[in-house]
């Protein structure tokens, strides 16, 4: 996991920060903080500061850390990030951060891995201690606490001291853990849409057709996944796609693709559309040597839509290069990617692909269903 690494790497500075606070303390009340999106509610000491990470010091999605100022050189901090799950349990989860704690000095657990129900936030959770040496530091006590909840939200939250305050600190940070009160359906909805909004798409420039003869599967086949008979479409539309299938592997030529058996996706892969137009039009031009060339010109959008039609994501006028030739080239390709950027959350969606012809005006779009699913096999 991200975090764990970076976490780690950070705690000097925090405890610079710590140290180097000027506080004045007077009586100690408990506060509530109440996130701004409505997301979680959680009770801290008012001796205790909250910061937000955002940009390269956020490691989940939603990542609050929760500081004590200490007037020595002792420190404590409670850590709140809440992902969609990385593992499939909880027990899974803390082994993870076993394997990662053994990289550091001493490290030493101090109990076996518990799970309680209803533990954190009406989730079962399970926990670790253990306790390590850093370089430089005091040692450390840390309390690692994992949930899944049914719809999908996984809650890690660290509690670390230095040793020579953990037994006076652990009452504190129980409460504060025990006080988070969270929306989660309210907070899938937001890591969904979060993951949607991060998607990047990356359409390559579409080469001229070479002279040779290309592969084009026969219209007698069997095709699967979308590829259509070209008579019947042709019928209906004079741009239209005589080919759009998913394939496994970007595509080296017109007719050259490998096809995907189905439309199963896991969290995270790329989905690649290859997509033979028909029907385009051609600008004409002459060059230098008023010799006349043809250039062909295509504009692509996208939407993606969740099983009621909410469209969760679009983007408009990605530019696909144009295209000159001395001839007038009908293998033509379209290698269309979307990239997600953020793994998908598992379920089912509607990709909408529009075409534009530059050169007539037309357009013609394509409707692909997909399903994100933690196991898929292409």
């Amino acid at each position: 996991m991200k975090f764990k690494i970076i976490f780690f790497a950070s705690v000097l500075s925090f405890m610079f920060y710590l140290a180097n606070t000027s506080l004045s303390y007077g009586q100690v009340t408990w506060n509530t903080f109440e996130e701004k999106r409505g997301l979680f509610s959680i009770q801290l000491p008012s001796n205790w500061n909250l910061t937000e990470m955002k940009g390269d010091q956020a490691f989940a999605p939603i990542d609050y850390m929760f500081q004590y100022n200490s007037q020595d050189n002792s420190f404590a901090w409670v850590e709140l990030m809440i992902s969609e799950p990385l593992y499939t349990n909880t027990r899974a989860a803390l082994d993870s951060y076993i394997s990662e704690y053994q990289q550091f000095d001493d490290f030493n657990q101090l109990l076996p891995i518990e799970c309680n129900i209803n533990a954190l936030d009406n989730s079962t959770a399970c926990f670790l201690l253990s306790s390590q040496q850093l370089e430089g530091e005091l040692k450390r006590n840390v309390l690692n606490m994992v949930s899944i909840s049914p719809n999908g939200v996984q809650t890690d939250i660290v509690f670390i001291t230095s040793s020579n305050v953990f037994n006076q600190l652990l009452p504190v940070g129980e409460f504060i853990i025990k006080s988070l009160n969270m929306n989660t359906s309210k907070i899938s909805q937001e890591l969904k849409e979060e993951a949607i909004e991060n998607l990047q798409v990356e359409i390559p420039a579409i080469p001229p057709a070479k002279d040779t003869v290309s592969s084009t599967p026969s219209k007698s086949e069997n095709i699967p996944n979308g590829i259509m008979n070209s008579t019947s479409r042709q019928q209906q539309e004079t741009f239209f796609p005589e080919v759009e299938t998913f394939v496994t592997s970007m595509s080296q030529g017109f007719g050259i693709y490998n096809v995907r058996t189905n439309n199963l996706f896991a969290p995270g892969e790329d989905i690649l559309l290859y997509i033979e137009p028909k029907g385009f039009s051609y600008e004409t031009m002459t060059d230098n040597s008023n010799k006349t060339l043809y250039s062909i010109n295509f504009d692509a959008d996208f939407t993606i839509s969740d099983t009621n039609g909410n469209i969760l994501t679009e983007q408009k006028g990605i530019s696909v290069n144009n295209i000159t030739s001395h001839h007038q080239n009908k293998e033509i390709f379209i290698p269309f990617t979307i990239t997600q950027t953020s793994p998908f959350p598992p379920g089912n969606y509607t990709i909408t692909y529009t075409i534009h012809d530059e050169n007539s005006g037309n357009t013609f779009t394509i409707d692909k269903e997909i399903v994100i699913t933690e196991s898929q096999t292409a």
